[in-house]
């Protein structure tokens, strides 16, 4: 559900040109951590994206992350389903 909020938002902020260098092709990856069969955390997020080759690294992966992975996070909310701040 998380991997799938994040490849949406990848999608949406590709389409609507907020993060121009990004291409089609974008994958997520959410691994979440439960103790007694609740989730409690999310432990790793990986997003993998198709971009422009100039686009550096560190601009990449700061951009992704606050304008996909963060704010497609916090409208999920926790796994648990509380709000993460």
């Amino acid at each position: 559900m998380l991997a799938h909020a994040i490849c949406k938002r990848l999608a949406a902020v590709r389409r609507s040109g907020e993060l121009p260098f990004l291409r089609p092709d974008g994958k997520s990856q959410v691994t979440v951590e439960y103790e007694d069969g609740r989730p409690i955390r999310v432990h790793t997020v990986v997003c993998s994206a198709q971009h422009d080759p100039d686009v550096s690294d560190r601009r990449l992966r700061a951009e992704i992350l606050e304008k996909v992975v963060k704010k497609a996070i916090r409208r999920g909310g926790s796994p648990a389903g509380r709000s993460s701040t």
